[in-house]
């Protein structure tokens, strides 16, 4: 009789920790964004392709890491702390050709967080690596409307 009152109370105990480990650890880590572009990057987007879908690949939302690699004469703990820099920004949009996606040009949606003291200077380091790359970046600031003609033959 003893024995079976152990077993239950140790099922009701087990049970109940599942319940708690569930509760508060749950399995499920992630969930999906719902929308991958805000309003503002896929008004902009639409303006982007309608200028110039024909000419480039419009890629959005690309990690520097993707577009940018740290020179060959750094080693080390520099070649470490440039790679880390560029590791987990990304801009907004880049421009591919369409022959070869060769990198044709960044462009950054700029908003109002672009005002703030850190986006500055997020901004200026970007900036100044792509100048070292020698791809073209362009700061567009968020508009109802965008006249995007000539874009790249500044």
């Amino acid at each position: 009789m003893m024995a079976g009152f152990f077993v239950i109370f140790a099922l009701a105990a087990l049970l109940l920790l599942i319940f708690f480990l569930k509760r508060f650890f749950p399995a499920e880590v992630y969930d999906r964004n719902e929308k991958f572009l805000s309003p503002a990057e896929l008004h902009f987007m639409k303006a982007l392709l309608n200028e110039v879908g024909e000419r480039y690949h419009v890629m959005c939302k690309v990690r520097l890491g993707d577009i940018l690699k740290v020179r060959e004469h750094l080693h080390g703990k520099k070649w470490r702390s440039a790679y880390n820099k560029i590791l987990c920004k990304h801009v907004d949009f880049v421009l591919c050709s369409k022959e070869n996606f060769e990198i044709m040009a960044v462009i950054e949606l700029d908003d109002r967080s672009h005002e703030r003291q850190d986006r500055k200077e997020r901004d200026e380091f970007v900036d100044e690596a792509m100048k070292d790359a020698k791809i073209p970046i362009f700061h567009i600031p968020v508009q109802k409307n965008y006249s995007l003609s000539g874009l790249l033959e500044k």
